[in-house]
C-alpha cells in the first residue's frame, strides 16, 4: 500500500540572510540525520519575502542542491529536490517558508551532507531571475542499518525527474526508452537463483538507461567578476569571482588551481593589477566532459565630451571637466546642449585615428583645434585629440562620430 502520510515539520530549523546568503541554524539546532533515512525528515526554511525589491513567492522553481559524501572515501551522491511548499509565514507576512523533505539519496553515506537553495523565475524557458543561498555544511549523515530490499525507492529524486522529463518527450522517444528486454519466463521461478539474476539485471539495465537519459554535459552558465573596466594607470587591488553551474563538478579549477566543486565564488585580495588579465575557469563533470569560460578585466582610457566656453590652449585639466566615459573605441553619439558662448568638445586618443563629426548627417563644422598630451585622473599620460564645433549656441544637439 502506497505510504500516503504527509511528513510535517511546524519549526523552522533554518534562516536565510538575505544579504549574507548564509543559511543559519540556530531555532531547534539540526546537525544530523540518520543513514538511509528516507522521506522522515522534513527541513523547514524561513526567509524575507522581499529581497533587493524581489518577491520572492513569486518564485515558480525552487531547487534543494545537495551532496552527500562518504567519510574516508571519493563515493558521493548528488541530488536535486523540487521544492513545491513556499508559503507567507502565517504569523509574520514579511517572511516566506519551504522546506525539503529528505530522501534515501541524500542519506546513502555516512558523511556531510552539504546543501544550497536556489530561488528562480522562469517564464517560456527563459531564465529571468536566479537567487542562490551560500552552501550549507554543518549538516552530516550518522551510521544506521539498512535492511529494506526495496529498489525503486532508493533514487527518488531521480525517478521524478525522469517522470517529469518523459512527459515533455515525443511520444517516438518514450517508445525507445520503454524497450527494456523483457525476463525470460524460464528463468523466474519464485524465489531462485535465475530470479534474483533477472531481475537484478533489469533493474541495473534500467538505472543506466535513467542515468544516460538524465546525464547532460558539464556546463558554466556565467562567470563574471566585480570589477570589468578600470581607467588605464590605475591599480585592481582585490576582485571577487562569481559562477554558476548546470551541477556540482567533480572537478574545478581557476586559472589552474584547483578549487572546491562546491565553491560558487572566489575572492582575491592583495592583488596588484595594472593591466588586462583574464580569469579561466575549467569544471570536469563525473563523465569527463569539460566545460571552460573566461571572465576580464580591461583597462581603457576615457572619451570625453561636453559644453564649455571658446578656449584656444586645451589642457589636462580642461578635458577634466567635460563628461569621461571608458572606450576601447571613439565614442559614436552624444548629446549636449549648448547655450549662449558655448561651444561643444570631444575629446579622444589619438592612437583611436581621425574623427569626422556629425550632425543631422551634414558632416563638418567640428575641426581639431589641438593635440595634447593628456593625464587622466590615475595619472596615465598619453596623446588626445581636441575637436570644437566651429559655432556655439547650437542648442540640444545629436553628434555622430565616424
Amino acid at each position: 500500500m502506497a505510504h500516503t502520510i504527509p511528513i510535517h515539520d511546524t519549526g523552522t530549523h533554518f534562516l536565510i540572510d538575505p544579504v549574507s546568503r548564509i543559511i543559519k541554524n540556530k531555532t531547534f539546532p539540526k546537525h544530523t540525520v540518520i543513514q538511509n533515512d528516507h522521506n522522515s525528515e522534513r527541513l523547514t526554511f524561513a526567509l524575507p519575502r522581499y529581497i533587493d525589491g524581489h518577491d520572492m513567492i513569486e518564485c515558480n522553481r525552487i531547487e534543494v542542491h545537495y551532496l552527500n559524501m562518504e567519510n574516508g572515501t571519493k563515493m558521493q551522491n548528488e541530488g536535486c529536490y523540487p521544492v513545491t511548499d513556499i508559503h507567507i509565514c502565517e504569523n509574520d507576512e514579511t517572511l516566506v517558508l519551504c522546506s525539503w523533505l529528505i530522501s534515501q539519496n541524500a542519506t546513502k553515506y555516512v558523511g556531510p551532507l552539504h546543501f544550497l537553495l536556489r530561488f528562480a523565475c522562469i517564464s517560456e524557458d527563459k531564465t529571468d531571475y536566479i537567487w542562490n543561498t551560500a552552501i550549507f555544511k554543518d549538516l552530516s549523515v550518522s551510521k544506521g542499518m539498512h535492511c529494506s530490499d526495496t529498489i525503486a525507492e532508493i533514487y527518488p529524486d531521480i525517478l521524478e525527474q525522469w517522470q517529469t522529463r518523459m512527459e515533455a518527450l515525443s511520444s517516438e522517444t518514450k517508445e525507445d526508452l520503454k524497450n527494456i528486454p523483457s525476463i525470460d519466463g524460464n528463468l523466474t521461478e519464485k524465489g531462485s537463483a535465475a530470479d534474483a539474476k533477472a531481475v537484478g539485471d533489469r533493474f541495473a539495465s534500467m538505472e543506466k538507461q535513467m542515468a544516460d537519459f538524465l546525464y547532460k554535459p558539464m556546463e558554466i552558465t556565467s562567470f563574471t567578476n566585480d570589477v570589468n573596466t578600470k581607467e588605464i594607470g590605475s591599480v585592481v587591488t582585490a576582485v571577487s569571482l562569481a559562477w554558476e553551474t548546470n551541477k556540482i563538478p567533480t572537478e574545478l579549477m581557476l586559472d589552474g588551481i584547483s578549487l572546491m566543486p562546491e565553491f560558487i565564488g572566489y575572492s582575491m585580495a592583495e592583488q596588484n593589477i595594472k593591466g588586462n588579465t583574464t580569469f579561466t575557469l575549467k569544471a570536469v563533470d563525473e563523465r569527463g566532459a569539460v566545460a571552460t569560460k573566461t571572465t576580464a578585466i580591461s583597462f581603457l582610457n576615457g572619451v570625453y565630451y561636453g559644453i564649455a566656453a571658446i578656449n584656444d590652449a586645451p589642457d589636462s585639466a580642461f578635458v577634466h571637466t567635460l563628461t569621461k566615459t571608458l572606450r576601447s573605441s571613439k565614442l559614436s553619439q552624444f548629446t549636449v546642449n549648448a547655450g549662449e558662448g558655448q561651444y561643444i568638445y570631444y575629446c579622444v586618443p589619438s592612437r583611436f585615428g581621425a574623427c569626422t563629426l556629425s550632425v543631422n548627417g551634414f558632416s563638418g563644422g567640428f575641426p581639431m583645434i589641438a593635440t595634447i598630451a593628456f593625464t587622466n585622473a590615475s595619472g596615465y599620460t598619453e596623446n588626445y585629440d581636441i575637436y570644437r564645433s566651429d559655432y556655439a549656441k547650437l542648442g540640444n544637439t545629436t553628434v555622430t562620430v565616424q
